[in-house]
C-alpha cells in the first residue's frame, strides 16, 4: 500500500486531506510541523509528502530544503500545497527542490490525481 505522508498546522485541512487519501486507498501518516515531519519522514520513510508552507516555525519551503539534503529521503516526491501563488510558483519550488505544487484550496479530485500522477514518475 502507497504510504503518504501529509504536513499541514491547520488540523482541519490535515482531517479533510487524510480522509480524502484513505478513501482513495493510500495509507496515511499526519504531522502537524515542520520538525514533526520531518522525524515523521525519517521514521516512515514514505512513498510521498504533500506539504504546506505556511507553518510556524520552520517553514514548508525549508522543510522540503531539509527534507531534499538528506540522502536518505531525497528520494521522496514532495508535492508543495499552498494557499499563496509564489509558493506554488517553479521558481519557488525550483529552488527548494519540490516536485510539485497545488494551490489550496483543490477539489479532492485534483489532488489525489497530481499525486498519482507524481506517484507514477517514481
Amino acid at each position: 500500500m502507497t504510504n503518504l505522508l501529509i504536513v499541514d498546522d491547520d488540523h482541519a485541512l490535515l482531517t479533510i486531506l487524510q480522509l480524502t487519501f484513505e478513501r482513495a486507498g493510500y495509507q496515511v501518516i499526519t504531522a502537524n510541523s515542520g520538525p514533526n515531519a520531518l522525524e515523521m519522514a525519517a521514521q516512515h520513510n514514505p512513498d510521498l509528502i504533500i506539504l504546506d508552507d505556511m507553518m510556524p516555525g520552520l517553514s514548508g519551503g525549508d522543510t522540503c530544503l531539509t527534507l531534499k539534503a538528506n540522502p536518505l529521503l531525497a528520494h521522496i516526491p514532495v508535492l508543495m500545497y499552498s494557499a499563496r501563488n509564489d509558493a506554488i510558483a517553479a521558481e519557488y519550488l525550483n529552488s527548494i527542490n519540490a516536485d510539485a505544487g497545488l494551490r489550496k484550496p483543490t477539489s479532492p479530485t485534483v489532488i489525489v490525481e497530481t499525486v498519482r500522477g507524481l506517484l507514477a514518475t517514481v
